[in-house]
């Protein structure tokens, strides 16, 4: 399958700034189940000493800033993002399974190179930490690709707030990008369902950080808010004609995470690196309660292919940004930041067939764990 998606897809690559879709893909291993090469051992000669700084350049030239708050001095910012990052966030992230539990019910991760007849017979409780190790990979890359738009799309506006945009205009946008990230993941239910209760919980917490002395920050978390619990009330009492509560804000996470983020000083890369490190340390953490891995092999997991994955995934979505951004004329210094937003949007993509197939199905399943 991957190797007729990249054929497919090839001719396209000049349009995503010159990367083969799913060459990796076919590269880093034969199929999912045999001679699968762990990530973790490719990691540091695939990754470029200075990704770093090129991404720093890309945001640069993207014209995203870090925003410059009242009293959030580096260690102010530093802190608040490390407990942005942290798992005690109530946010109710830790429900979620990021497609693990449905892949691991389909036996996606099963062991069948076992000689031992034993093991032989009941495959379906031994774990391929190859396979194990491809997925969580593919997970994190293509939340971080998907998300990196949407957050700087959220982020964005905070800096159009400290340049004169009134609070209606700023709210009408924040809509307009919410309503967008709605229809992406309209057909994946579950995910759709994560995206928005991780959404909320990140509104109700968002008056902890705010500054009495901020007047802004709070009205414009009421007018979020508001948007939300209306369109619930809507959806009540509509529930024969979806038509009318479609078009309403429902809360996803990503936008929401980019305007928490500026209003608390943190950099926009560091805002996209922490947001896709909370969806590849969800997956991880689900693995080790479904007991598919133990918790220090999680841990080396976490920190070697996820690393990578929420590297390469930042850096795709970064590079669609900022061709969007080079093919639309009306996108330059002067564009509006509706103009500008539009583009960032339509760069959202995904890139992890796999899960799109699998976490859709944690409907069906009979007996599970995780809320999605």
């Amino acid at each position: 399958i991957y190797r007729a998606l990249h054929y497919c897809l090839k001719e396209c690559s000049e349009h995503f700034g010159g990367l083969e879709p799913y060459r990796e893909r076919i590269h880093s291993s034969k199929t999912v189940r045999e001679k699968s090469i762990p990530l973790s051992m490719q990691q540091e000669t695939d990754t470029r000493k200075n990704k770093g700084e090129d991404l720093e350049a890309i945001v640069d030239q993207l014209g995203l800033f870090p925003v410059q708050c009242n009293n959030n001095d580096n260690n102010t910012a530093w802190f608040r993002m490390c407990t942005l990052s942290d798992s005690a966030l109530p946010v109710g992230s830790f429900a979620h399974s990021q497609g693990i539990e449905s892949a691991a019910q389909m036996q996606l991760f099963r062991e069948t190179n076992h000689t031992d007849p034993l093991l032989a017979k009941n495959l379906s409780q031994s774990c391929s930490i190859e396979a194990l190790s491809d997925f969580i990979y593919s997970v994190s890359r293509s939340n971080a690709r998907f998300s990196t738009p949407l957050v700087m799309a959220g982020y964005h506006l905070i800096q159009q707030s400290e340049n004169g945009f009134e609070l209606d205009e700023l709210h009408q946008l924040w809509s307009k990008t919410d309503v967008y990230t709605d229809t992406m993941l309209i057909t994946n239910r579950p995910g759709r369902r994560a995206s928005i209760d991780q959404g909320l919980g990140l509104v109700r917490i968002a008056s902890s950080f705010s500054d009495d002395r901020d007047k802004n920050s709070a009205d414009l978390w009421a007018l979020i808010s508001q948007s939300i619990d209306e369109n619930g009330m809507d959806t009540m009492q509509s529930r024969r004609s979806p038509t009318n509560g479609s078009s309403q804000a429902k809360g996803h996470a990503a936008p929401i995470y980019g305007i928490l983020s500026a209003k608390l000083g943190i950099t926009p890369l560091d805002s996209c690196r922490v947001f896709a490190f909370g969806a590849a340390r969800d997956a991880v953490s689900a693995a080790v309660r479904l007991n598919l891995i133990g918790p220090m092999a999680g841990l080396a997991l976490l920190d070697r292919v996820g690393r990578k994955a929420v590297e390469d995934g930042l850096e795709e979505g970064l590079v669609g940004m900022l061709h969007s951004s080079r093919e639309d004329p009306s996108c330059d210094e002067f564009s509006s930041a509706n103009a500008r937003i539009d583009r960032w949007l339509q760069s959202a993509h995904t890139c992890a067939p796999m899960l799109d197939a699998a976490q859709p199905l944690a409907d069906l399943l009979q007996v599970r764990l995780f809320r999605t």
